[in-house]
């Protein structure tokens, strides 16, 4: 009788800790996708720093 408490405990103990690993992950795979869209928003926006009066000027007659 003494053994279904500690048989609960365990499987509670597990269920948290694959919980844990679980969130691990997704902050990972989250951090991972925010890298993602600023080197994306970098890429884009380096032509427009690298050549700002290419697209003022008027063009050459």
């Amino acid at each position: 009788m003494g053994g279904i408490p500690v048989v609960i405990a365990a499987l509670i103990a597990v269920s948290a800790w694959i919980l844990l690993e679980r969130s691990g992950r997704s902050r990972e795979a989250a951090v991972l996708a925010g890298t993602v869209y600023r080197e994306m928003i970098a890429a884009t926006a380096a032509p427009q720093r690298l050549h700002p009066l290419h697209s003022r000027r008027p063009p050459a007659p």
